[in-house]
């Protein structure tokens, strides 16, 4: 009888990332900003080891940079079997700096949010000190996993729990596919499917507002499960269905945290009656 043996991705792929990890350098070399081009270096790094750990975290010590991209096997939508195998997507974003200036207030309120999940304290680490990120940005490329099926208009990124409890996550918002999301699917089919009176009161605001939230609520909560064998990622832990979940309890939790924000006066109340998930 015949076995079977698993491949890493450095090693099967090779061929393919041996020439990426050389555009990866190559740019970093033409970049005039020091700490973005350390990232590109770690990158390439972790492209040939499939060790993306300390290339996460040089990502998320990025200030504000002009130019980003994602470029990493993040996401496990594809894996029906067990939901841990991610594959590839890759983005190359830019700065729009008008736009990201708006996450400003609600990156102060991360904390307090996690402090106030109705959960024991336990299951809800402190926020306080570490990175939340947050920027919008124009994509002008995409591809791989990124570029099939359902659009995605924002993102939270790194999913590594580690990198979670050690500095936080990045949460990124398209600009560009949000608005056409927002012209093109949200709004017409609010007007097809909705009475007039809840129709009117979609807005790309409201969308905006929901989608900050879901995404920043990806990373509060716990990030591990306490088992028999000890600490276990809640992606392991719960198996394939982890990915459905998880983007429920992103919409439920975002949808507390925004009345959060409503009841203390970081957002207004018509907030509250603006529709922000209509899909």
């Amino acid at each position: 009888m015949g076995s079977s043996r698993a491949l890493p991705y450095h090693i099967a792929y090779r061929s393919f990332l041996e020439p990426a990890a050389k555009s990866l350098r190559d740019a970093a070399s033409l970049s005039s900003d020091s700490a973005f081009a350390n990232f590109l270096r770690l990158r390439a790094d972790a492209l040939l080891t499939d060790d993306y750990f300390k290339s996460d975290l040089a990502w998320l010590d990025l200030k504000n940079p002009k130019f980003d991209i994602i470029f990493a096997p993040y996401e496990t939508y594809s894996d029906d079997l067990l939901g841990v195998k991610a594959t590839y997507g890759g983005a190359v974003m830019i700065r729009n700096e008008k736009e990201s200036k708006k996450l400003e207030m609600f990156q102060q309120y991360v904390p307090q949010i996690q402090d106030a999940l109705p959960l024991a304290a336990e299951d809800r680490p402190s926020k306080q000190g570490l990175e939340t990120p947050m920027e919008v940005m124009d994509t002008p490329f995409r591809s791989a996993d990124l570029t099939h099926g359902y659009q995605a208009v924002a993102d939270n990124l790194p999913n590594d729990p580690r990198v979670h409890e050690q500095k936080g996550s990045k949460k990124l918002f398209f600009k560009n596919f949000m608005d056409a999301r927002v012209n093109y699917v949200i709004i017409p089919v609010a007007r097809q499917m909705l009475r007039a009176d809840q129709a009117a009161k979609v807005s790309g605001e409201g969308y905006l507002l929901g989608t900050i939230m879901h995404e920043i609520a990806h990373g509060l909560g716990p990030a591990f499960a306490r088992t028999a064998s000890g600490k276990t990622s809640i992606r392991e832990s719960v198996g394939p269905i982890y990915g459905g979940l998880e983007e429920a309890k992103a919409d439920v939790t975002g949808m507390f945290g925004l009345k959060w924000l409503v009841d203390r006066g970081a957002l207004p109340k018509r907030s509250s009656r603006s529709s922000t998930r209509p899909t």
